[in-house]
């Protein structure tokens, strides 16, 4: 069975990913956010292991640290495979700002000053990832591409995911 650990960065369509492909996928033995783990459900020689969180990486929700979380994950699930979404930071910021910052920070001057954003620097996520994980089982997939380009970005999630590319869509 392969085993994905999706680190959905903020505002990456994780929600996108949670509840349109992993949750309730027949092939898909997902854990995460609205996800229930129910081993009795799923054939484990034919399924995908799925552990899908955003909050795997924000330091304002989780005060373990980005290290810690990985090593911890790397412990649990060896031979895991990473799967990051990322998106352009810009959009990010704004996307954050207009659906969560404005209710908390009021202004965008506020949100950037006082909010950490260490979870939209992915240079730094991706070189904490390799320090687990061989990059051959890393695997990125970019927001823009769900945006502009759904068969390749719906072929590249069944490649990582080794389910059929019909399912996933």
């Amino acid at each position: 069975m392969k085993k994905i650990i999706h680190i959905g960065a903020e505002k990456t369509a994780t929600t996108t990913l949670q509840k349109g492909v992993f949750q309730g996928h027949p092939k898909i033995k997902y854990y995460g956010i609205n996800g229930e783990y129910k081993e009795d459900n799923y054939n484990l020689n034919e399924s995908v292991f799925v552990f899908s969180d955003e909050t795997l990486t924000d330091p304002v929700k989780t005060k373990r640290g980005v290290y810690n979380i990985l090593s911890d994950l790397h412990s649990f699930l060896p031979d895991s495979h990473i799967l990051l979404t990322i998106r352009s930071q810009y959009t990010a910021l704004g996307s954050f700002y207009c659906h969560t910052g404005v209710y908390h920070y009021k202004t965008f001057k506020g949100c950037l000053t006082k909010r950490d954003f260490t979870s939209f620097d992915y240079n730094k996520i991706i070189q904490e990832v390799l320090k687990f994980w061989d990059k051959s089982r890393v695997h990125i997939l970019v927001f823009v591409e769900l945006k502009t380009n759904l068969n390749k970005y719906s072929n590249k999630l069944s490649s990582i995911l080794g389910i059929d590319r019909k399912s996933v869509v």
